[in-house]
């Protein structure tokens, strides 16, 4: 435990701080651990974009994702790591490396410890169980999440409280809901996957991993939450920040920290959402797609904790450097304004005249013009 407390730590450091990067690319995230055999972790390859060491809160910025049929990702050692559609899935203990190969070259590479194969594994009703049904958006206010429930039948909105949504299912009208001698005739699933009658339709696929995340739950005895369940603390998202053009693309990845110092990927189970869908959208599964220029955001929420993944996409103009390092400067708001215009490669207006500065702040502050009374008194104050 001890070995895996300093292997998360050094993860979150090199995560936060740099990337393990070959040439123009770079595989997010740049270091992770497998912890049991369900583990399972998405990569992506993106542009390694602008690269600096970084200082106080600066992050380093990537580019776009890597779509190319040239581009393969492979295992360093099948033993230890195996690679399925951007996946990781982990295979025997030890450590490997994902890389990433064009051309006949690797250009980017990810470091893998994989630990705790030998251990049994049970799924978790508050941290898995709970975040499929907040995934398949059972817990949401528009189903079962709502204050009267739907159907008879009442889950915590996002799934807050995880011992009364565990009383619900699993004790609630005598136990009916679920059946462990024959987990797939239990209502939890039943009804999700359509082999029941369900009027919010069809919301589980019976080949999918979430399906045996609550049917092997169900299997196992229905284990319910308990005060040794490992807490979570926070999210990170990786890439933490982007420099973009429009029509790019990318996609966001989520870790949950928790207290235990593992280090899980729910980027399958997080809810995404655009801050600004002018500038960039994003779809249910992470993937962001740039529209315009400007400043964006997504906003990505798991188990009650929310996290921020930042896009910058400059606008397609060429400003001289010396453009920025000429415009004038009084005081510490127009050093942050220009520095953000540089980064938008937006020229800095010119100084405007005492009466258009009248109007603007009239107009900013109380929401009309100035009266010619208050233009003269204006006028007259700074003769």
């Amino acid at each position: 435990m001890r070995l895996g407390r300093c292997f998360a730590a050094a993860v979150a450091q090199m995560s936060m701080w740099s990337s393990i990067v070959v040439g123009d690319f770079a595989i997010l995230p740049p270091a992770f651990e497998l912890h049991g055999r369900e583990s399972i972790q998405r990569v992506i390859v993106v542009a390694s974009g602008q690269q600096t060491k970084s200082t106080g809160n600066q992050l380093p910025e990537y580019g776009s994702l890597v779509q190319s049929d040239e581009m393969t990702l492979r295992s360093s050692d099948e033993s230890v790591i195996r690679v399925e559609d951007e996946i990781v899935y982990p295979v025997g203990g030890g450590m490997a490396n994902v890389e990433a190969w064009l051309a006949g070259h690797i250009v980017a590479s990810a470091t893998v410890r994989v630990d705790a194969m030998h251990l049994p594994h049970q799924w978790s009703f508050r941290n898995e169980v709970q975040s499929v049904l907040a995934r398949q958006g059972c817990n949401m206010g528009a189903c079962h999440g709502a204050l009267a429930g739907k159907g008879g039948f009442r889950l915590s909105l996002r799934g807050y409280d995880a011992d009364a949504d565990y009383f619900t299912i699993a004790r609630e009208v005598r136990g009916r809901r679920i059946e462990i001698a024959d987990p797939g005739r239990s209502l939890l699933v039943a009804k999700p996957t359509g082999a029941l009658p369900h009027k919010g339709g069809l919301r589980l696929d019976v080949n999918s991993r979430d399906y045996r995340v609550v049917s092997q739950w169900i299997a196992d005895g229905a284990v319910g939450p308990s005060s040794d369940d490992a807490r979570l603390t926070h999210l990170s998202v990786s890439p933490k920040q982007s420099r973009l053009r429009p029509s790019d693309q990318t996609r966001i990845l989520v870790s949950a920290h928790y207290d235990d110092g593992r280090i899980v990927d729910v980027s399958h189970w997080a809810k995404f959402s655009a801050t600004d869908e002018a500038v960039a959208s994003v779809d249910d599964d992470g993937l962001v797609r740039v529209r315009g220029s400007g400043e964006a955001a997504v906003l990505v929420w798991f188990g009650s904790r929310v996290e921020l993944a930042r896009m910058t996409v400059p606008y397609d103009n060429a400003v001289p450097e010396s453009v920025f390092a000429a415009a004038p400067k009084r005081n510490f708001i127009d050093e942050i304004n220009l520095k953000q215009l540089q980064t938008l490669d937006l020229p800095p207006s010119p100084r405007v005249d005492d009466l258009a500065f009248l109007r603007r702040a009239t107009i900013d502050t109380v929401g009309r013009l100035p009266t010619a009374a208050e233009q003269r008194r204006f006028s007259n104050e700074l003769a």
